[in-house]
């Protein structure tokens, strides 16, 4: 986003991150962790007045690897619900459709795919994968881990790209507002 904090710009009059944290809220009676590097307050008081727990990483140098072990240190479930919090489309349906497909089998991983099959995001791990993640280093993330139990996964198509839809660019986020209002307008008439 050349030096802009996408997680601040704006959805319909609240930042992405706030967005995606009433997202979570919505979808689920269990807690809600955020990870949040300490050197971004302005982050924090986003999501500060909502019933989340707030888990300061030490960094985003250490990799995303570091805020997946930095939030399941805090969980003690049999399993969780990983999110990344740029991508935009997900919905509280959507993770309510991985929290039901859970309830139906005993894989390790249910993931979400889009409707061309692409795997993405939520991504709901049990505690048989707990101990892997917490091993993890570097900015891969869990991708390494997913791939190794891809035999042990259920996957949960999901409407649209919303299991993997995210803006990385001014460029990309600027169309995606344009195209958001144009929709809306559309809806409206």
């Amino acid at each position: 986003m050349r030096g802009t904090d996408k997680l601040l710009k704006e959805i319909d009059g609240v930042s992405l991150l706030r967005n995606r944290a009433l997202v979570c809220l919505n979808a689920t009676n269990g807690k809600v962790f955020i990870t949040i590097p300490p050197n971004h307050p302005e982050r924090v008081a986003q999501v500060s007045d909502l019933p989340v727990s707030i888990v300061l990483t030490e960094g985003s140098k250490l990799g995303l690897s570091h805020s997946i072990k930095r939030g399941l240190l805090k969980i003690s479930n049999t399993e969780v619900m990983l999110i990344l919090a740029d991508l935009i489309k997900l919905s509280s349906t959507d993770l309510l459709n991985v929290f039901k497909a859970s309830k139906t089998n005993d894989s390790d991983i249910i993931r979400g795919i889009n409707e061309n099959g692409v795997a993405g995001h939520p991504v709901l791990v049990r505690n048989t994968v707990f101990k892997e993640l917490k091993n993890l280093s570097g900015e891969q993330g869990a991708n390494s881990i997913l791939k190794e139990h891809i035999e042990n996964t259920t996957y949960v198509k999901l409407p649209n790209n919303n299991a993997t839809f995210d803006l990385d660019t001014p460029e990309e986020w600027d169309a995606w507002q344009k195209d958001n209002l144009t929709q809306k307008k559309f809806l409206k008439n």
